[in-house]
């Protein structure tokens, strides 16, 4: 009972915080996606795109850049609550639309699902698509789109009525002074335009550019001083950021050989839980599919069947590493460190009732809410000194199946995420021989790496990092597998939610769906 009450505390407080830090009220958003959407579609066809698309996608995005530019210019210290108010958006929602159906090339993040459709993927480069790019309260940001590709009858120079857009932007053109263009688009034009002055209720400089073909417009874009140009943008990474990156792909690779080297002896050997590692692979490839079946964009055609078969593909392979990594580690815990996998052998055998798994889940979701408040009182303290607020997955904006697909896609990372720690720690364990001195060298070392990826405030973030690390180790050593993974889930599903007061937004479903699902799953363990 005392675990459940303190579970149920640590969520509240988190809550409390979350809210102090976040960043969705400030920014008053009173429109829904399905209110954008129909916000983009007038615009569009306002500027004579009149004909129905095969198909249409859109989301959420941030301006991380502009962030980082207040962060730098504001002095002394930006003020976030004021500047989440006002124009330029640090949250922008994005529509796109195209006379084709939409099968995205590229993958959207580490879990590999195919068929996300991004604002980038695919790429806009097919004749009639068009992207529109509004802020929370629906002015256009950003109209593109691409011309016919041939022209069967040649037409001059037309003029151009521009004052729809600038309507839609919210801008009044006689504030703007004419200038000469310097970005250019994806699409030909015949005429080009800039103006440049400040964006509506702030001080901030903005460059208005905006091309046409034959009179109908094909390029409007508000830019700020911060906007990358990201076709020709070189890689602004930081050498703490590429060393951190570099420390972890060679423990990946470490990792991942050491298990391919100590599963094959273990199978020589005859000492593996084949049955375990053969559930605990079919676990991830069931959630990766359901990943695939929540995230990916869907068309009538046989690139559905093609996203299939890839996703199939991605699922059996992370089912396979995760199955691997377990009869590599299996055998050696059981024979060194039995404690640390008693619970996990149960969860595997489908005993969820089990007494001692109820008890390293509920210890694991009583970790993770410490975490995620040491991790907000990180954030809040980041946020005091002027860096930019967090904002979390956008996907939980998006509706419900957006929302179980983000939930999802905790999983399966959490999984890898808690048998690469253990088997790291393990592996420290057999060097040292001690597994508190390995525990000490597994939270220096991680610690450190992430320290080194925050970029500035190395000190503050190394303190956060090595209490976070150091819960965790303890976790491992005197819990072990199963309440690490439970503190991970819990702690990731918090940090990315929605956080709002107003209960008659639109996203609450998701805030009350992630806090209520960690509470509920509290329950079920107690």
């Amino acid at each position: 009972m005392p675990c459940l009450a303190v579970l149920l505390l640590g969520l509240i407080v988190s809550y409390c915080f979350g809210v102090r830090i976040g960043i969705y009220d400030k920014m008053r958003l009173e429109q829904s996606p399905e209110v954008l959407t129909h916000r983009a579609q007038e615009i569009v066809a306002s500027l004579g795109y009149t004909a129905p698309p095969a198909d249409t996608a859109y989301g959420f995005n941030d301006d991380y850049q502009y962030g980082q530019y207040a962060m730098q210019n504001d002095k002394p210290l930006p003020n976030w609550d004021d500047l989440l108010k006002k124009s330029p958006p640090m949250l922008r929602y994005w529509y796109r639309s195209s006379p084709q159906p939409m099968v995205a090339a590229g993958y959207k993040d580490s879990s590999l699902t195919p068929g996300i459709v991004t604002e980038n993927d695919p790429p806009f480069t097919t004749s009639d698509m068009v992207f529109v790019l509004l802020d929370p309260q629906g002015r256009l940001i950003s109209f593109q789109a691409i011309p016919p590709e041939r022209e069967d009858k040649a037409e001059g120079v037309k003029p151009v009525d521009w004052s729809p857009l600038f309507a839609a932007a919210g801008l009044d053109l006689k504030a703007l002074k004419p200038a000469e263009p310097i970005w250019n688009s994806v699409s030909s034009s015949d005429t080009r335009v800039a103006w440049t002055g400040t964006w509506p209720d702030s001080s901030r400089p903005l460059r208005v550019e905006a091309a046409a073909l034959h009179g109908k417009p094909v390029l409007f874009s508000l830019y700020g001083p911060w906007m990358p140009a990201w076709r020709q943008n070189p890689d602004q990474s930081t050498s703490g950021q590429r060393a951190a990156g570099m420390i972890l792909v060679a423990i990946a690779c470490t990792v991942m050989l050491g298990a391919v080297v100590f599963a094959y002896r273990n199978y020589q050997a005859g000492r593996t839980d084949s049955q375990g590692a053969f559930r605990l692979g079919l676990f991830v490839f069931v959630v990766q599919m359901a990943l695939w079946i929540f995230r990916a964009h869907f068309v009538v055609g046989i690139s559905t069947f093609t996203s299939m078969v890839i996703a199939m593909s991605t699922a059996l392979y992370w089912g396979v590493i995760a199955a691997l990594v377990y009869l590599a580690l299996e055998p050696y815990v059981r024979r060194r460190w039995p404690h640390s996998m008693i619970s996990w052998s149960r969860l595997l055998l489908g005993r969820w009732r089990d007494p001692l798994v109820g008890r390293d889940v509920l210890f694991g979701l009583v970790l993770g809410s410490v975490w995620v408040i040491v991790i907000q009182v990180f954030i809040g303290y980041l946020i005091h000194i002027g860096d930019v607020p967090h904002i979390g997955n956008m996907d939980f904006l998006l509706g419900v199946r957006q929302t179980l697909g983000a939930g999802l896609l905790l999983v399966p990372s959490d999984i890898q995420t808690t048998l690469l720690f253990f088997f790291l720690i393990f592996l420290l364990r057999l060097v040292l021989r001690n597994e508190w001195l390995a525990a000490a060298a597994f939270v220096a070392l991680f610690s450190t790496m992430q320290a080194l990826r925050e970029g500035g405030h190395f000190w503050v973030a190394l303190l956060a990092f090595v209490i976070i690390y150091s819960l965790a180790a303890i976790a491992l050593v005197r819990f072990g597998l199963v309440s690490l993974a439970a503190a991970a889930f819990v702690t990731d599903f918090v940090l990315n939610a929605p956080m709002t007061t107003n209960f008659s937004n639109w996203f609450i479903g998701s805030t009350i769906f992630v806090y209520a699902s960690a509470a509920a799953l509290g329950l079920f363990a107690f």
